[in-house]
């Protein structure tokens, strides 16, 4: 009988420890989750960002008269690269690097912008000499 009730007042603290333990991990789960949604956020303002690029760059192309003058929103760490019939947009989140390479039927002004910070930017793109270059300008 006293092994019996032994085994049962180690159950039932264990049971209590195990309920304490979750009521106090339990603030620190829903900052992880929060946490985790963050990134996602992040990721999806670059992409947006290298979607809106890859668009203006596309309407200018399809309409050569037109020139493309909007705001641009960048993010940290970002880099464009643009060179011959391609834009490569490099940034990193998280110490893990991503990138993104478009190519285009036409040759591209060869730019390079470094380290882009967090800001707005007027994004120009417009045809150059004759409509045989597509040039594109970040500029504050």
């Amino acid at each position: 009988m006293t092994n019996l009730f032994e085994k049962s007042l180690i159950t039932g603290f264990g049971i209590f420890v195990l309920i304490i333990f979750i009521t106090l991990i339990s603030p620190f789960y829903d900052e992880v989750e929060e946490f985790n949604e963050e990134d996602k956020d992040d990721i999806d303002n670059y992409m947006d960002f290298v979607e809106q690029l890859d668009n203006a760059i596309l309407t200018v192309k399809e309409n050569p008269g037109f020139i493309y003058d909007d705001k641009i929103k960048c993010y940290e760490n970002l880099d464009v690269l643009i060179e011959g019939k391609q834009v490569k947009i490099y940034f990193k989140l998280d110490n893990e690097n991503y990138y993104k390479i478009f190519e285009y039927k036409i040759q591209l002004c060869n730019y390079t912008y470094d380290y882009l910070i967090s800001e707005i930017y007027n994004l120009e793109i417009l045809y150059l000499n004759n409509n045989s270059y597509i040039n594109v300008v970040f500029s504050r």
